[in-house]
């Protein structure tokens, strides 16, 4: 196919080919590295919020170690194979969130309290 060119056409064929081939692979390692990133900064974020279980997903992903995030992932779901478990992580995380709303968005826990205000006053009934 190529041999019936002359070899300055070759020569500009096979360096454009190398060319977009390096630049396609800066371009998806560089998509990689920016999600490792976002996910190390989104565990950060969990890891303030007291969130371990999900940040040690996160962090492992973003430092790449992959058969530990299979395992970290396999222990959450069998340790949440109960409803009880499952709510009490839920509880734990809305006592998390409302006492950020009381401490940073007055009206939000205004709002917050009129739900369980609410929702109280028709519990008794």
């Amino acid at each position: 196919m190529f041999t019936n060119m002359p070899a300055g056409q070759q020569y500009t064929i096979l360096a454009s080919v190398t060319l977009a081939v390096v630049f396609v692979g800066l371009w998806l390692y560089n998509r990689r590295e920016k999600r490792r990133e976002r996910a190390d900064a989104i565990g950060d974020l969990m890891l303030k919020w007291e969130l371990t279980w999900t940040a040690e997903l996160f962090r492992m992903y973003s430092r790449g170690d992959y058969s530990g995030l299979v395992h970290k992932t396999k222990e959450v779901i069998q340790a949440v194979r109960t409803d009880a478990v499952i709510v009490e992580k839920l509880f734990d995380c809305a006592c998390k969130v409302a006492k950020w709303c009381v401490e940073n968005a007055p009206e939000k826990a205004t709002k917050l309290r009129e739900i369980l205000a609410e929702k109280a006053t028709t519990a008794k009934k």
